[in-house]
């Protein structure tokens, strides 16, 4: 398709986008429709849980380049279940393609007849998992993972995810990473220096992404001599408790956290840190762990993820999970600062820059579009 024909309509329909009581939630389906809106005429129908919207829906953000229409709704409330589904339905109305993102975004979907073609990106991590809860529970979670089996084309977010997704959808789900923000300033082609290590996480203080076994490592270092630091970028239950701990082991001075930034920030935090260090359980893609590599760091993490689809092994660490309770994760930060063959920071950011081209990205959603019955514009057109 050329330039100058006309661009197709994709009607978005997810559970997860920023609002301005959450304005960091779903930033990877913002980028994503921010990715697709260059190409496509976009409408975004946001149906998310009503506590995360403003009491006006008027006041909510909008953005250049593409629609956006809020329609919560609640299970327990039949009737704004119903509306978002009128939503809906009325936004397809003239779409060529419909695009749901994450598996919420199907409730509202459930005995709507869609007659355009249907691609679903799944990036929820509770498809690793067995349905839960009661009975009744779990009754209705297998019927909506059920729905995954009625687009015509399925997208998981990583190849860690792909195997759980396929399960429900019954169908080979491509592999599309979420968009990654490379750096606008060019990284430092300075030689590395760690007689400090400035140690970085970014990510929820919680258990998950493994905040106090950082905390933990840059203590070890410290008793083994080395002059480590922490930083952690964001916000958490045990943000106080990281405190309490770093004060009770002497470091506290040694403890950076300086709450949730602007992306312009992190990157300056990701600029002056030597390490990233993300100790999490896991991650169906890990957008903090790529964009640490764009940043030209080396990274230890944990060994259960979407990342092990992108991370070098020349210049990082997995730890495996079970053992981040002893000093393994100490012991992989000083296998990669002492290690003669770790990568120059330009190297690592250059690869990392291929690897998240987002034109690639573009390439591999038109394709997959195709493959679902639209012929969008080429990457160059539109």
């Amino acid at each position: 398709m050329s330039a100058s024909t006309a661009r197709p309509r994709i009607t978005v329909v997810t559970p997860w986008f920023p609002t301005n009581a959450s304005p960091g939630a779903g930033i990877f389906v913002l980028r994503d429709v921010e990715l697709l809106a260059e190409h496509a005429e976009v409408t975004v129908v946001h149906v998310g849980a009503p506590q995360f919207f403003d009491a006006d829906l008027a006041n909510e953000p909008e953005w250049p380049g593409f629609r956006t229409v809020r329609a919560p709704f609640a299970f327990s409330d039949y009737r704004s279940l119903a509306a978002a589904a009128s939503a809906v339905r009325r936004e397809l109305r003239g779409a060529q393609l419909l695009h749901t993102m994450a598996m919420g975004a199907l409730t509202p979907l459930v005995g709507t007849r869609v007659r355009v073609p249907w691609v679903h990106t799944e990036h929820w991590s509770g498809l690793l998992r067995d349905p839960e809860g009661s009975g009744r529970s779990r009754l209705v979670q297998r019927f909506l993972r059920r729905q995954l089996r009625r687009p015509d084309r399925v997208v998981a977010v990583s190849g860690f995810l792909a195997g759980a997704l396929q399960r429900w959808s019954g169908s080979a789900p491509a592999v599309i990473g979420n968009a990654v923000m490379v750096p606008s300033v060019p990284v430092s082609d300075s030689a590395w220096d760690f007689s400090e290590v400035a140690l970085l996480g970014v990510g929820a203080i919680a258990d998950n992404k493994g905040p106090m076994e950082a905390l933990e490592t840059m203590i070890e270092l410290r008793r083994r001599g080395r002059s480590a630091t922490l930083t952690w970028v964001g916000s958490g239950p045990l943000a106080q408790r990281m405190r309490e701990r770093a004060e009770e082991a002497g470091v506290a001075e040694h403890l950076r956290l300086p709450g949730q930034l602007e992306p312009d920030a992190v990157a300056g935090e990701l600029a002056a840190a030597d390490l990233f260090l993300l100790p999490t359980r896991f991650e169906t893609f890990g957008v903090a762990l790529a964009e640490a590599a764009s940043a030209g760091l080396p990274i230890v993490t944990g060994d259960r993820g979407g990342f092990l689809d992108f991370l070098d092994s020349d210049s990082s660490r997995l730890v495996p999970v079970d053992r981040f309770g002893g000093p393994a994760l100490a012991d992989a930060v000083e296998a990669l600062v002492d290690d003669p063959a770790l990568p120059a920071r330009t190297a690592i950011a250059s690869t990392a820059a291929e690897r998240f081209d987002e034109g690639a990205r573009w390439e591999r959603y038109a394709r997959v579009y195709r493959e679902a019955g639209l012929r969008p514009p080429e990457a160059n057109g539109g």
